[in-house]
């Protein structure tokens, strides 16, 4: 088809043209004035407790903090573990994940660390639930231990590793959502003409046959 074409079929079904650009211009301004989305991270490390070698604890490290680790972004991403951080003052949406430097066939997680992720358009409110986030990971892990009948002399800790200064808007959301909204808008109102012209062409997409002189 040829681009006059085009012209001619989208000015026989102007109507519906005309409706999906309307909605494409609603949705485009309901983006385009949306509060921006903050988030929030945070690493925090375990730390085995102190023994007898010359050596940092920080260097101490054994397979059972991983295993420490995977138990804390169980529970946090479960019901209780939510639960505990609404107690503490969390609202916000949240992910808890350990982090590997390898891959799920050979895993390799180093010094083991979980990563804190909070996401919301309040920015108060990424900042206290990173608060609540890190409080309930700790007591978690002390909980835990403590159950078990763990020494506290020999519980294994956590440490705040790396930590945003501030929650910082997350950087082209709000193009990238704009220009799928566009397409999504474009290809909606092609496929509500093409849908008319073969309903009026009974079933099929006829070729506009331009006359001649």
């Amino acid at each position: 088809m040829a681009p006059t074409d085009f012209v001619r079929l989208f000015w026989r079904h102007r109507l519906l043209v005309l409706v999906a650009l309307l909605l494409t211009g609603l949705a485009l301004a309901l983006v385009a004035t949306a509060r921006p989305v903050y988030y929030e991270s945070a690493g925090v490390w375990y730390v085995a407790p102190d023994d007898d070698y010359p050596r940092s604890r920080l260097e101490n490290f054994s397979p059972s903090l991983i295993v420490m680790g995977e138990l804390s972004v169980v529970t946090l991403s479960g019901d209780r573990g939510r639960r505990l951080v609404r107690d503490l003052g969390g609202t916000a949406d949240y992910t808890v994940e350990l982090v590997n430097h390898g891959n799920l066939e050979t895993p390799y997680h180093d010094q083991p660390y979980v990563l804190l992720t909070v996401t919301s358009r309040d920015p108060e409110e990424v900042n206290a639930t990173m608060r609540a986030l890190v409080n309930a990971l700790q007591q978690e892990v002390q909980d835990r231990q403590a159950a078990m009948g763990a020494r506290e002399r020999w519980h294994v800790t956590t440490e705040v590793l790396t930590r945003t200064p501030d929650p910082v808007t997350l950087s082209g959301s709000r193009a990238r959502a704009l220009g799928g909204v566009l397409l999504a808008g474009l290809v909606g109102m092609w496929l509500a003409v093409s849908w008319a012209e073969r309903r009026r062409g009974g079933g099929r997409l006829v070729p506009i046959q331009l006359q001649d002189g």
